[in-house]
This record gives C-alpha cells, structure tokens and sequence, in this order.
C-alpha cells in the first residue's frame, strides 16, 4: 500500500463486498490507489470478521418466554423458530417459520394461547360430565336399612357422582375418574364415602 493511503473500515466492507461480486483484485486495487497486496491482505481481514458475524448470529438464542410457561428459541436457520408450551406441567413443543423474530413472537404466543383454551375446554367438559350423571339408583327392597358408597367431587360445592351397592363397584368408579381428573387436573378429584341409606 503506498504511503499515506489510509482506509477506513467503510472502504475496507466496500472492497470485500466487490471481491464477493467477482471484481479482480488488481481493479480493486485501482479504484482505491492500493497495491493488489494489499487488497489480498484485507480481503481476508474482512473474510475472517464476517465468519464471525456468521457463527455469532448462528447462535441459538432465546427470543420470549420462560422455562416454567414455555419460550421461544432462535435457531441456526434464519426463518425457523422452535416454542415451547407448559401447561400442567407438560412441554408441548412446535417448529415456526416466519420472517423475523417479531413475526415468530406472535405466533408462538397465539399458539399457546390456543393450546391453554383448548386445556380449559376440556376441564370443562370433563366436569359437565360428572355433573350430568344419573342420581344414586334407588336401592332394592333387600338392602334398605344397608350402607351405600357415594362418590362425590370435592370443590367449593361438593358435587354428587353416584351411589353404589358396593365398596368394589365405588373404589373401582373412583380410581378410574380420578386418573382422569389427575391428568387433567394435576389432582385426584373424587372420594368415596359410606352412608347409611334410609
């Protein structure tokens, strides 16, 4: 480089960008006044600082959320995105494609916020179901005066489910709707009670 030219770092982006579009090294050279040794030398500055651009915004990084409700990752690809979603303790996961990171955000979170619905839905739905059945089946002549087993929902109202003969038929009922109620619920939800039918 002859003494005196001195470029800044402006010019040295502008000659690697030419490099990179196919400009010979000796043209470089020319429009900027420099020795074609020169160019080489800077070319490979500018090619050693944009691989580590590169490698840097390859980088996963986490972009929304958090580990306890769910978040948003960036990965190595530009325009896919990976989410999580913790409902209940359990991660749901899903791929985004989307332009940028703003773009992904709202996606993510609509999707979450369709998953959470959906949760709530179905704890609805499990609960109008115990709601709905039958009363207890009136006893037979046989055993009046006997015990029977109710099975019931605790809550802020305790919630009638059903009456049976016997202690198998209502342990049995129980374990059954509680393995439901604990998958949905994160809670066992039903007891079985003795009562003395009149």
């Amino acid at each position: 480089m002859p003494r005196g030219v001195r470029l800044s770092d402006a010019q040295k982006r502008e000659m690697y960008e030419l490099h990179c579009n196919g400009e010979s090294n000796a043209d470089i050279a020319t429009t900027y006044g420099i020795l074609p040794t020169s160019v080489s030398r800077i070319i490979g500055q500018q090619r050693d600082i944009a691989e580590r651009r590169r490698e840097l915004s390859n980088k996963e990084c986490v972009i929304g959320g958090n580990k306890r409700d769910g978040r948003l990752v960036s990965t190595k690809d530009p325009h896919r995105y990976e989410g999580t979603c913790v409902i209940r303790g359990k991660s749901n996961s899903k791929s985004f494609e989307a332009t940028n990171g703003v773009e992904a955000k709202r996606m993510w979170r609509e999707w979450c916020d369709e998953l959470r619905s959906e949760d709530a839905d179905n704890e609805r739905a499990f609960m109008d179901m115990v709601e709905r059945k039958e009363p207890p089946k009136e006893p037979t002549k046989e055993t009046h005066g006997e015990s029977v087993y109710v099975i019931w929902a605790r809550g802020d109202a305790p919630k009638l489910y059903g009456a049976y003969r016997t202690m198998d038929e209502a342990l049995a009922e129980v374990d059954r709707l509680n393995e439901v109620a604990s998958f949905l619920t994160g809670s066992e939800t039903f007891e079985v009670e003795e009562v003395p039918y009149r």
